[in-house]
């Protein structure tokens, strides 16, 4: 087992226990890589898409709440590091992933967030020529 994975699993386990003695609630991402990992991304993000046990690691966290009796919110991964970036990075002076998980945390308080996504620069300017794309 390498020393990054054992330190995952140990900051796992240490965040259950601080959840269960401060009767804090846990939320995580409901991530789907079904869809990218039908497409072929180049060997070494296949590699990491493939190898990720994102199910194990949910199935892990849903016995652990049923078990302590935690309540665990599985909120929907769109957009959280987008908005987290352009919203809470720099008045929370955090990295991304950070203020991702902000963003995450902010949707199991039931908030929510509205992003919308600039348009291509293809499309600008195919519009500003008069062509439809």
């Amino acid at each position: 087992m390498t020393s990054t994975l054992l330190m995952q699993i140990q900051h796992c386990i240490r965040l259950w226990l601080l959840a269960e003695s401060e009767s804090w609630s846990v939320a995580i991402e409901d991530i789907s890589l079904r869809k990218k990992k039908c497409r072929n991304h180049g060997k070494k993000l296949n590699h990491i898409l493939h190898d990720f046990p994102y199910r194990k690691y949910r199935s892990y966290n849903e016995r652990k709440a049923s078990r302590s009796g935690v309540p665990l919110h599985i909120v929907s991964a769109f957009y959280t590091s987008r908005i987290g970036k352009e919203k809470y990075q720099n008045t929370l002076q955090t990295s991304t992933h950070q203020a991702a998980a902000f963003v995450i945390a902010r949707r199991a308080l039931g908030f929510t967030e509205w992003y919308e996504p600039e348009k291509s620069k293809s499309k600008r300017m195919n519009a500003n020529i008069g062509i439809r794309s």
